[in-house]
C-alpha cells in the first residue's frame, strides 16, 4: 500500500514546478533539527486509552445535558436523531476519489459519498453511545446500522486515490471513519474479528496514506501546502492509532505537530501570538488565506486537541494555550466581525518563490462552523480560563449551538457532550 502512495506522489512531481530536479522526496528529512519536547512522547508499548475520542465522562455528562431537558441540549439531541436514517444502505466503493477524472484518476469524484455514509455511521454510533441505560436495547438498531455500514466499507474500499486532493480525502474521510469506529469501540453487536478487520483496513486505507503525504508532500516543497492539510492527515494518524491501538502511528502524529516540516506543526498552524494589548489573540497561518480554511483550521484543530487529551497529551495548553488565543482571534473576526490585528508573513508558493500576506483575509468573512464547544468547555471547566480570556469562543458556540450539525469535514454533536446551557 505504501508503494502505491509512493508511486502516486511521484506521478504528481511533474505537477508542481516548485519542485526542482535535485530533490528527491524520499530522502527529505521529515522533521526539523530542532526539537521541541514539551510533550513528552510515550514509549510505544505504552497502550492507547479508550475511549479515545470522547472519554466515559464525556458520554455520561452528554446524558445527562440531554435529560436535562435544557436548551440547546434537547435541540442538539432532537438534531441528531433527525440525521439517523434506519433505511440508509452501505454504499461502499473500492476507491475514495477526491478530484477524479484527471490523468493520476481516470474514474470520477465519489468522496462525497463515503463522507455521506461515515457521517451516517458516526452519528447512528453516538444516537446509541447517549442514550440511557433504561433505554439501550431500543437504541440497539442505531448501532447495527453502524457496524453494518463500517464493515461493508472495511471489505469493499481498498485506497483513496485523486488528484494531489486524495490528500485531503486520506485526512478528512480518514479521520472519520476512525472516529466513527472509536465511538462504536465496545459494541457487543460488533464481531471481534470483524472490528479486527476495521482496525486494520483504517490503517492500509488512511493512516499509511496520511504518513506517505506528510513525508513527500507531494514532492512539493512542504510549506507550499496550506496548514489545513498537514493538519486533516495528522488527525487522521491520530484517530487510527488509538482506534487499532498502535501507538506508533500516533506518537508519529505528535512528533510531527511538535517537530514537522510543513505547515501543521503546530508553531506554523497558529503561526504569530500577539503580545501587549492583543495578548488573547494568536494568528493563524490561514488567516490570511480565507476564512472557510481559517475556521476548518480550528476545527481540526479542536479535534486533535481532544483526541490527544483523551491519550493524556495536552495540546489544549502548549505553547500557553496557544490554541484558545487563536480561537479568540478567528471568532472576534468572524462572528463579533471586528477588525484583528494581522502579523504580515511570507508564503512559500514553491522552493525559491512565494509573496507576502500582509492582511486578514476577508474572503468568507463570517464563515462559521460547529467547532467551538471542545475548546470552550475544555478551557472554561478545566483550565479555568477567565471570561475575558474565552467571551470570543463563547460567541462562537453560542452561535451555532442550536443549529443542526452537517459539516462534512469535521465530527459532529460534539456539543452534546461539551456545551453549556444559555
Amino acid at each position: 500500500m505504501k508503494k502505491i502512495y509512493y508511486l502516486l506522489s511521484i506521478s504528481l512531481l511533474p505537477l508542481f514546478s516548485s519542485c526542482g530536479d535535485d530533490i528527491d522526496p524520499i530522502e527529505r528529512e521529515y522533521f526539523n533539527v530542532e526539537w521541541d519536547t514539551s510533550i513528552p512522547i510515550k514509549d510505544v508499548s505504552e497502550p492507547m486509552r479508550h475511549p479515545g475520542l470522547f472519554m466515559e465522562a464525556d458520554y455520561q455528562r452528554g446524558r445527562e445535558n440531554i435529560a436535562s431537558g435544557q436548551a440547546p441540549f434537547i435541540t442538539m439531541w432532537d438534531n441528531l436523531n433527525s440525521q439517523c436514517d434506519l433505511n440508509i444502505k452501505p454504499n461502499p466503493t473500492v476507491k475514495i476519489i477526491r478530484d477524479g477524472n484527471k490523468p493520476e484518476e481516470p474514474e470520477p469524484t465519489n468522496f462525497q459519498n463515503a463522507n455521506y455514509q461515515v457521517t451516517a455511521a458516526y452519528n447512528m454510533a453516538l444516537r446509541w453511545r447517549l442514550t440511557s441505560e433504561d433505554k439501550k436495547e431500543e437504541a440497539k438498531p442505531y448501532a447495527d446500522k453502524a457496524v453494518e455500514i463500517l464493515n461493508a466499507w472495511a471489505r469493499v474500499c481498498e485506497r483513496v486515490s485523486g488528484d494531489p486532493n486524495y490528500a485531503l480525502a486520506a485526512g478528512l474521510t480518514g479521520a472519520q471513519f476512525s472516529m466513527a469506529g472509536e465511538v462504536l469501540r465496545g459494541y457487543e453487536g460488533w464481531a471481534e474479528a470483524d472490528f479486527k478487520k476495521y482496525q486494520e483496513w483504517v490503517v492500509k486505507v488512511f493512516a499509511d496514506a496520511n504518513s506517505n503525504y506528510l513525508k513527500v508532500h507531494m514532492g512539493s516543497e512542504p510549506l507550499h501546502y496550506w496548514a489545513n492539510w498537514d493538519l486533516c492527515n495528522l488527525c487522521s494518524m491520530m484517530a487510527a492509532g488509538i482506534l487499532a491501538d498502535r501507538r506508533d502511528i500516533y506518537n508519529e502524529a505528535i512528533r510531527y505537530l511538535l517537530n514537522g516540516i510543513g505547515n501543521g506543526r503546530l508553531t506554523r498552524a497558529i503561526n504569530h501570538v500577539f503580545t501587549g494589548e492583543y495578548a488573547n489573540f494568536a494568528q493563524l497561518q490561514e488567516s490570511g488565506r480565507d476564512q472557510g480554511h481559517a475556521t476548518l483550521v480550528i476545527g481540526l484543530l479542536g479535534q486533535i486537541s481532544q483526541l490527544a487529551w483523551t491519550q493524556g497529551d495536552d495540546i489544549y495548553g502548549y505553547n500557553d494555550n496557544q490554541f484558545l488565543k487563536a480561537c479568540e482571534y478567528t471568532s472576534c473576526y468572524n462572528v463579533a466581525r471586528l477588525d484583528v490585528p494581522f502579523e504580515r508573513y511570507y508564503y512559500k508558493q514553491n522552493w525559491t518563490d512565494g509573496y507576502w500576506l500582509e492582511e486578514v483575509s476577508s474572503d468568507a468573512r463570517g464563515n462559521n462552523r460547529h467547532m467551538w464547544d471542545m475548546p470552550y468547555y475544555h478551557y472554561t471547566k478545566i483550565k479555568h480560563a477567565t471570561e475575558a480570556q474565552t467571551k470570543y469562543t463563547y460567541m462562537g458556540y453560542k452561535s451555532k449551538a442550536a443549529e443542526k450539525d452537517n459539516d462534512n469535514d469535521l465530527i459532529g454533536y460534539s456539543a452534546l457532550m461539551f456545551g453549556v446551557s444559555f
